[in-house]
């Protein structure tokens, strides 16, 4: 008998390998958890599962490297364990580096302190101290110093976290040249389902991965292709934008096909350019790709937050 779906609510490195003539090599690194096996909770079936499939497609078809994947699962993925693999990443990545974090699991909203959360795998039942709050992962992502960070969650993922997004009048290789802070949600003001075999989120997510001829891959592209799918298919409607506060400087991160290796001109520097960090700097106008002028489906302008209510059914 198919089992009735569940939604997802409850209320040391390498060097860079050799750079391409105009490209700066950086290395890839993933986060990965993924929580069934709740002990407070309602248990979830599919999390873990859609986790370990993510991993087999970037590391098979993309350009990562499975020595730089960590992954916390079920038990492991404790509040002590995810807060120190966050400060370990605060502490030791810089701009050689770029990261992908992948969420799956419970989510809480806390209407009084209008405060979204992550729920690890040992949390109690509305027990907000054990939990951790959308202001603690904006903070893990204004501290990292990475080029790139794209930041995925499977889950009721709550609170004020995209900056307005507006199409980037650049080629998608100068994209990738300007830091770049991106999230990709798999719902907004709503309950996100668990799936009969997969969630929602992650089988579009994954299939369009899987899927994939093109040699390059831009957020905003995917975020795109993920939002038409999933609202297509399902009762919800991720979001997928630029974050907000954390450094974003109007780049993106590219998923590149391995063995594949992007070739640009150097950038010419640009005087008008505002002083700031070297990795923050802002791009330059260049010519625009087609598959860039659109805004991403289901994007408005504005800021977006991002609520649940209560429930005993939901991620």
């Amino acid at each position: 008998m198919a089992k009735e779906p569940r939604s997802k609510s409850v209320s040391g490195f390498d060097d860079p390998t050799p750079e391409a003539p105009g490209v700066r090599a950086r290395r890839n690194h993933l986060l990965v958890v993924g929580i069934d096996q709740y002990q407070h909770q309602p248990r979830l079936h599919n999390c873990v599962k859609d986790c370990r499939k993510l991993i087999d497609i970037l590391t098979q078809r993309y350009d990562f490297d499975p020595t730089r994947v960590t992954t916390l699962y079920n038990g492991e993925a404790t509040l002590k364990s995810i807060m120190q693999r966050f400060r370990g990443y605060a502490a030791e990545l810089g701009d050689d580096d770029n990261l992908v974090i992948y969420f799956s699991g419970h989510g809480w909203y806390d209407k009084v302190l209008k405060e979204g959360y992550w729920i690890p795998v040992e949390a109690g039942v509305e027990a907000i101290e054990d939990y951790i709050p959308n202001s603690t992962i904006v903070n893990f992502l204004r501290v990292t110093n990475t080029h790139h960070t794209f930041l995925m969650a499977d889950s009721c993922f709550s609170g004020t976290l995209f900056a307005q997004y507006r199409p980037a009048a650049a080629a998608v290789h100068r994209l990738e040249q300007d830091p770049s802070r991106w999230g990709l949600t798999a719902g907004r003001n709503e309950i996100v389902s668990d799936g009969q075999d997969s969630s929602p989120f992650a089988e579009n997510l994954l299939y369009l991965l899987e899927n994939n001829q093109d040699d390059s891959v831009p957020v905003a592209g995917l975020c795109q292709r993920v939002v038409e799918a999933v609202a297509s298919n399902s009762e919800q409607t991720p979001r997928g934008e630029p974050l907000q506060n954390v450094g974003h400087r109007g780049g993106q991160f590219v998923f590149h096909r391995k063995g594949y290796v992007p070739t640009i001109e150097p950038r010419e520097p640009d005087a008008r350019r505002e002083p700031t960090r070297a990795h923050h700097a802002r791009a330059r106008p260049a010519s625009v790709e087609d598959s860039l002028r659109a805004r991403p489906a289901g994007v408005e302008p504005g800021a977006l937050a991002l609520s649940v209510s209560k429930s005993g059914s939901g991620k």
